[in-house]
């Protein structure tokens, strides 16, 4: 499993994507109450990747914005259940 954090809180409802490591078609799956990801049984290594977006206006170089958007990205090689 996965777990998304924001601000170092579970984010529910996250949508990520997960290449597994049986080399499959990438996945997208959402994230639980807990901000946890279902669970992948296969051994060897993921990627997956994930996007959290802040209601946060402001300017930068005189274009103005409504939200802040943070990407995360991760790579692990799994070998243990």
């Amino acid at each position: 499993r996965f777990q998304v954090l924001s601000k170092g809180k579970p984010l529910p409802e996250a949508e990520i994507t997960v290449i597994p490591a049986d080399e499959s078609k990438r996945q997208k799956v959402t994230t639980d109450k807990e901000g946890l990801t279902p669970e992948f049984d296969a051994k060897g290594r993921y990627g997956a990747w994930t996007r959290a977006n802040d209601v946060a206006a402001g300017e930068l170089g005189g274009k103005k914005y409504d939200e802040v958007r943070n990407y995360a990205t991760l790579v692990v090689d799994f070998d243990a259940k």
